[in-house]
Order: C-alpha cells, then structure tokens, then sequence
C-alpha cells in the first residue's frame, strides 16, 4: 500500500493500508493511494479535509456589584463583549425574589434553574443563574426583584468558546446547612465542556472555591449588610459527572446552583 500527500502528521502503514496519526494543520488535501496484489496496481484519490480544533473555553471578563437596599442592581462589564461570547449572570437577594436579567445591548437572558432558597428559618436568601448569547459591544447587565429595599447581589462574566447557539446542556440547584455547599452531579456529553456554580449563604464567612475550580468573583462575604455571592467555573477533561462545590469558614445555610454548558 501507499498513499502520497498526505497532510503533515499522517503515515500509512504500508502493509495493512491503514492512515493513522493527527494532523498538525488545517486544510484540504487530495491523497494518491494505491496498493498492489499479484493482479496489478489499484489506484484512487482520497479527498481529506483538516478543521481546525474548536478552540478552549477561556474567561474573558467579569464583574460584580452589591446594595443592601433596592429592587433593581446592575453591572457593567470593564470592556466591551465580543459578539457570540456566553454571558453568565449570577444574583443573589433577600428577603426578595430574584424576577429577572437584562441589559443593555437587548439580549435575551433565559432562567437556567428556578430560584433557589437558602433554608434559613422564617425565610431564607435566594439564588439564581442567567444566561444569554451576546450581541456585542458594551454592556450594563441589570438584575431585578420582586420588591424594594432588598439585599442584592451579582456576579457577571463573559466566556469565549462555548457554543451559545444551543440551550445550557443541563443544571441543577439545591439546599442545606453545613460547611460544603454542593449543587449535585451534572455529566458532560464531551470533554472541555464549561461548569459554572454559584451559590449564596446565610452568614459572614469566607468563601473558597471547590476543587479543580476557578473563583470568577466574590461579590461580598458580608451577611450583616449585603447578601454573600460567588461564581466558580471549571473546564471538565472528561464526561465524567462533577458537581459544583465551594467550602465555607464557618457552618451555615447555603444555596447553590450548576449549570453545564458545551463546547
């Protein structure tokens, strides 16, 4: 067997006829084969077309903000947010109810789970994730309750590499009382796929992300004024299921959100 032209990083293996290896470069390439037998020469043209690699999920910008009395709060991000670019908004609130996102370039903000209630006695605070495929340009995000003078909270960041032109694979929310907030197992469908958690809690204490993950931003740690909020994120190397997770100093009710998103 052989086969000439063949693109850099690919050999035939002349006794089985098999092409192997990885190509180190994109582009089109028209591959000579042939193979010989005690019949003769069989010749053929193999048409091969080398994509580029999808490329890594990378955290482009954030940003953050806090009151401790409106009904409306907003964030804008430090530069201007390439279109097609993920936009992930976490909020936190009390005693009011997270309604909605939106912003300044009149993208569309989709719920990614309920909001989710700490299970603080009398009532606890609320958490919930957004997200939107970006326009383009600058960008205020805003963040809205259902009523006023309330604690409120958000982290915004914008991410490059995700396919926005499909919904958040899947998420998942919930509840408790401990040192250890944790979201529950979400499972990839492909490696390099993008977890985001965020989560609140009912206490002044510190936050530190889980393993394996990247804080994106502390929008405050002070319960006695304003409502604690975190954002983390994780590239996955592989499919299997992850949760999101932070830790905190002290023991306290928390709420905690994943989302998963593709590559």
């Amino acid at each position: 067997y052989a086969a000439s032209g063949l693109p850099a990083g690919l050999s035939v293996n002349t006794g089985t006829g098999l092409i192997s290896g990885t190509p180190t470069t994109a582009g089109s390439s028209n591959v000579n084969l042939s193979a010989v037998n005690a019949g003769g020469t069989g010749t053929a043209v193999l048409s091969l077309t080398i994509s580029s690699p999808a490329p890594p999920i990378t955290l482009a910008q954030s940003a953050s903000n806090i009151t401790s009395s409106a009904i409306a709060l907003a964030a804008t991000f430090p530069a201007a947010v390439s279109a097609g670019h993920l936009i992930v908004a976490s909020v936190s609130s009390w005693p009011n109810a997270p309604t909605g996102v939106t912003d300044s370039q009149g993208n569309v903000y989709t719920l990614a789970t309920p909001a989710k209630q700490t299970t603080l006695a009398g009532g606890g605070s609320y958490t919930a994730t957004y997200y939107a495929r970006a326009a383009g340009g600058a960008n205020t995000v805003t963040f809205r309750t259902d009523g006023s003078n309330g604690r409120m909270s958000m982290v915004i960041a914008a991410f490059s590499g995700v396919n926005t032109m499909v919904a958040a694979e899947s998420a998942i929310y919930a509840a408790g009382k401990n040192k250890t907030p944790s979201s529950g197992n979400l499972t990839p469908s492909v490696a390099g796929d993008l977890l985001i958690g965020a989560g609140t809690h009912d206490a002044t204490t510190l936050t530190t992300p889980g393993s394996g993950f990247t804080m994106v931003a502390i929008a405050t740690e002070n319960n006695t004024t304003y409502q604690p909020l975190a954002m983390e994120y994780r590239i996955l190397a592989d499919t299997t299921a992850a949760a999101t997770t932070f830790s905190l100093g002290a023991p306290t009710t928390w709420a905690q959100t994943g989302v998963l998103f593709k590559r």
